[in-house]
Formats: C-alpha cells, structure tokens, sequence
C-alpha cells in the first residue's frame, strides 16, 4: 500500500448545511472509509450539545486494522469497542460503556476539506474530524 501523509490536513467550521460558496458535500465510499480510518487515530470534537453555551467536545478514536477501538473522551475517559464499514460505506462503531454500547454507523462526508460524521439516526452532523497515521496517543 503506497504510504500516506501524517496528517490529513482540514479546516474546522461548521455548517448545518450547504451555504453559500460551498460546494456539495463528497460522500466517501467503502473503501475510501477504511483507507482513511484503519490502523490511523481519528481526532475528533462532537457538534452535538447538552445545553446552548456548552463548548465543542474533543475526542480520540485509534482504530485498529482487526475492527477494535480504543476511544479517549473528552474527559480523558477510555473505552474499547469494535468498528466496522458497512456496504453502503458507513463508519459503525459500538462502545463497551460510551453511547451505552449502543451500535450506530455514521456517512463519512467531506466538504470544503473536513471530514464530517452524518449521524444516520439523528440526520445531522455529529462530528468532524482529522486523522493521523498509526497510534500517537499510545492507545
């Protein structure tokens, strides 16, 4: 496999959907999901809040080429789960305790240079992220 650069460099910003001068959100497909993600750590910050003011919440993935995860939470929180790529191209995780082990799969979108998770269920982003090669974080 010819080798990727350390960083996938991105923007952060955030939109609920397309504004002006953007241009239409790329849907990654199956394979282009698991290039991107396996044996790589997602460094990611949650878009979804409890409450107005509440700030966006920073999260580490390392996803491991055998479908298991280690997920840091914002509160410096660990735990395991396993991943996957469906069919359709979606990222699907599932926790041990996080989400409380609920399975949910994600449409990996990327826009203006972002990578962004289109939350299935919930029909809105979720969270947007970058991604570094192997496991700097030691997970």
């Amino acid at each position: 496999m010819a080798a990727r650069a350390g960083w996938v460099l991105v923007v952060v910003m955030w939109a609920g959907g397309v504004q002006a001068g953007d241009v239409e959100p790329t849907v990654l497909d199956a394979t282009e999901v698991h290039v991107l993600l396996a044996g790589n750590t997602m460094y990611a910050e949650t878009l979804l809040r409890r409450f107005a003011d509440e700030p966006n919440r920073a999260f580490q993935i390392y996803l491991r080429e055998d479908g298991t995860l280690t997920i840091r939470n914002f509160d410096g929180n660990t735990d395991t789960g396993r991943w996957e790529v469906s069919e359709e191209g979606w990222f699907c995780n599932q926790y041990e305790q996080t989400r409380r082990g609920m399975h949910k799969c994600f449409e990996v979108r990327r826009m203006n240079g972002v990578y962004r998770l289109w939350d299935m269920d919930a029909r809105r982003y979720g969270s947007e992220f970058v991604v570094q090669d192997g496991n700097p974080e030691g997970m």
